[in-house]
């Protein structure tokens, strides 16, 4: 095995994890201007355990957020 494998995939930008996470906290309706920073932080790590998960699962984060928004 060589390293891109033990790594996995190339992570996404942070540009484009930040984006995931305002869309994802807009699914609840809340935004991230004037949110307390421990707040913001459960939040990003409750999008990051869900990304894993469905990571884990095989599932596309992406897509579910996706289909979410459409909703």
């Amino acid at each position: 095995m060589d390293r891109a494998e033990a790594v996995g995939p190339s992570p996404e930008p942070l540009a484009t994890m930040q984006d995931y996470f305002r869309r994802f906290r807009a699914l609840r309706g809340k935004g991230i201007d004037g949110v307390a920073h421990d707040s913001l932080q459960r939040s990003w790590c409750a999008m990051i355990v869900r990304w894993n998960r469905m990571l884990r699962e095989g599932d596309n984060f992406v897509a579910w957020l996706a289909s979410r928004e459409e909703v």
